[in-house]
């Protein structure tokens, strides 16, 4: 037997679309609540088809954490997999999927995005960690980049050539979150990390894991924090494709972690504080700033008129 027809099929009717829509909102709730805001200002539909990317980033992290955790079954992770080329086929085993088929159709995006997220997924599983910052670099763009540059035709865009800018600025947010992000994600076996750059800076895995503040971390954050700089001011960019209300979302988007990253470079220290970089009063200035329009306001985008379209 097949496992084409070893794999449940789900009957696809009118309805399937909302289920799948109430499943891939609930996932992205649960995972990015603290950035649904940058959203606010995007139409319902759009949302919908944002959402369904999202969900897939979600279903990533999972399998990151399981591995991680636990040592995913290569076989468990492999159906995942074939379930994503079967849903592109026509044949879908869940909603969530049907819903990232539909977005995907709607909006014109390559599927190759989603693939992309999937190559890095099966690099995790495989090594288990990054040999150089170039290795960190391609998981980057496949965790961060791929993500972005596919939700840029939902976003909503005036002219084409955004890949690269779309590209630097989801690597940018992706390691910006993994430095943030370091001591949890250490304690949990994800060690995100270039093995290269921890030997260079003598980082000492066990002071991290136990909060405790070094020189040697500082070092590192602070070496992070300049590359990451660089990604920030190649995606700041972006904006000049995209158009008015996708510009709004992207802008407070990139601000959150421009705010992030500048935090991190001034004190190394705050990626010990459980609480996150941000505070929650910083967090909430952003937020309101974004709903009043005046978001942004950072300097790694070009000098433009903000508000031509």
């Amino acid at each position: 037997m097949s496992t084409q027809e070893a794999r449940p099929q789900i009957e696809v009717n009118p309805a399937t679309l909302d289920q799948g829509d109430r499943i891939c909102r609930n996932s992205v709730k649960q995972c990015f609540s603290k950035y649904a805001w940058v959203v606010g200002n995007q139409p319902g539909e759009q949302k919908k088809s944002l959402n369904a990317i999202l969900n897939l980033v979600v279903r990533a992290i999972d399998y990151l954490d399981l591995e991680s955790a636990d040592g995913l079954p290569l076989d468990v992770w492999c159906e995942f997999r074939d379930e994503l080329s079967d849903a592109f086929q026509g044949n879908y085993s869940s909603e969530d999927l049907y819903c990232l088929v539909h977005a995907a159709k709607k909006h014109s995006i390559p599927r190759q995005y989603f693939f992309d997220m999937l190559n890095g997924i099966d690099f995790w599983i495989r090594n288990r960690g990054f040999e150089t910052y170039d290795d960190l670099l391609v998981f980057a763009y496949q965790m961060g980049g791929a993500p972005l540059t596919a939700s840029v035709p939902v976003l909503g865009f005036v002219k084409e050539g955004y890949e690269e800018a779309a590209c630097s600025a989801g690597q940018a947010i992706f390691l910006t979150q993994v430095l943030a992000n370091i001591v949890r994600d250490t304690k949990l076996n994800k060690m995100f990390i270039a093995k290269q750059d921890i030997v260079n800076t003598d980082l000492s895995i066990a002071r991290l894991k136990v909060r405790k503040n070094s020189p040697e971390l500082k070092h590192l954050v602070r070496l992070y924090g300049s590359r990451i700089e660089k990604l920030m001011y190649a995606g700041g960019k972006l904006v000049d494709y995209l158009d008015f209300d996708a510009r709004r979302t992207f802008t407070s988007l990139l601000s959150v972690h421009w705010s992030m990253l500048i935090a991190m470079r001034l004190k190394p220290e705050v990626v010990l504080n459980p609480d996150g970089v941000l505070s929650r009063k910083e967090m909430f200035k952003l937020k309101t700033k974004h709903f009043m329009g005046t978001e942004g306001n950072i300097p790694v985008f070009p000098e433009i008129d903000h508000h031509h379209h």
